[in-house]
């Protein structure tokens, strides 16, 4: 009876708990050096892969963006996301400029 119990109440607490991953995984970006004028866009897509979005405009320039998003919901407590997006500006093969932004969101449930 008792391993029943605790059966139904794993599965309980598990049933109300979700978690995603979508993207490429960023962790690393902080501790790679990604230097203007010295970085290649092959020695990007060698660390992370291809990326999720590529622009190359009138002037040249191409722009290259990865993502890595992370969602937990707990239907008992509420949800976190967690995103970073790497954005990098190519001009012949090389690194112009680039920008790494974090986002973390986190909400209550409420009731």
């Amino acid at each position: 009876m008792l391993k029943l119990l605790l059966s139904v109440a794993i599965t309980l607490v598990t049933a109300g708990c979700a978690s995603y991953h979508g993207g490429t995984d960023l962790s690393s970006v902080d501790s790679t050096p990604i230097l203007v004028n010295q970085t290649t866009q092959q020695e990007l897509i060698t660390l992370f892969g291809h990326p999720q979005h590529t622009t190359t405009g009138s002037d040249g320039r191409t722009l290259l963006t990865w993502w890595d998003s992370k969602s937990h919901a707990n239907a008992f407590s509420g949800s976190t996301v967690k995103a970073r997006t790497l954005t990098v500006t190519i001009v012949n093969g090389v690194v112009v400029d680039f920008k790494k932004t974090d986002t973390d969101t986190a909400t209550q449930k409420s009731g």
